[in-house]
């Protein structure tokens, strides 16, 4: 997957530990980011991402609120939302994620929403 990269958001390290080892087995380039305030700074040096896979629930803010500042900048970027806690389908309709993850999720379940919001993903 080269040339397809990949910001991960989330405030538990071993979180962005575990999806950044699976998608970077994947090919996919992945930079990991603790919260908001490094999400926002990684994304104003320019560099392209395809994919946004953030947390729900973040120590500064919320995972929604997050994903809807940057798609103001960046509307056609695809994101995925991630949460162990339960969200009703009108909230995730309503959010700015264009999937969403319920965690706990395996090695497939990723990979199956990288999928579904990446086109050109390789189908094996």
């Amino acid at each position: 997957m080269k040339n397809i990269n990949i910001l991960v958001i989330d405030d538990e390290k071993s979180i962005l530990f575990t999806i950044e080892r699976i998608l970077k087995t994947y090919g996919f380039e992945v930079i990991t980011a603790g919260g908001e305030k490094q999400a926002l700074s990684i994304l104003k040096t320019g560099k392209v991402f395809h994919l946004i896979i953030s947390d729900l629930v973040l120590k500064e803010t919320d995972g929604i609120s997050l994903l809807g500042k940057i798609k103001k900048k960046l509307p056609k970027i695809k994101t995925i939302l991630m949460s162990g806690c339960k969200l009703t389908k009108n909230r995730i309709d309503a959010s700015a994620a264009d999937y969403f993850l319920q965690k706990p999720f395996d090695l497939k379940e990723l990979i199956k929403s990288v999928k579904k919001v990446l086109p050109d993903f390789p189908q094996n």
